[in-house]
């Protein structure tokens, strides 16, 4: 329908921490869950943090959409493109800075 928002996503869900866990294990080939925490670190929540961002795509899965690429695929491949792009981007590293203090 014109004029209509359509969410793109899958049945598959994941909390942040999860995602987070997970994004480690594969970019730093973490081999135990005690390996995996010493690159986390936990802070205060945001005054309305998140535990998950549920989306409901039913609306575009009923047109007959349904993802291409599996999760653990999509994932590595995003992973290794950062990995090649990462740097052309100019301050690609204080990018990354969480919660600027500017912005707050």
């Amino acid at each position: 329908e014109p004029c209509e928002v359509y969410n793109v996503g899958t049945n598959f869900e994941m909390s942040v921490i999860q995602l987070a866990k997970e994004l480690v294990h594969l970019i730093k080939e973490t081999a135990s869950e005690s390996e995996l925490e010493l690159w986390i670190e936990h802070v205060s929540d945001r005054p309305s943090n998140d535990l998950n961002y549920p989306m409901n795509s039913k609306k575009l899965h009923r047109l007959g959409w349904k993802p291409k690429v599996a999760w653990e695929e999509g994932i590595r491949k995003t992973i290794e493109w950062y990995q090649e792009n990462f740097y052309n981007w100019p301050n690609a590293e204080t990018a990354l800075t969480p919660f600027p203090s500017s912005a707050l």
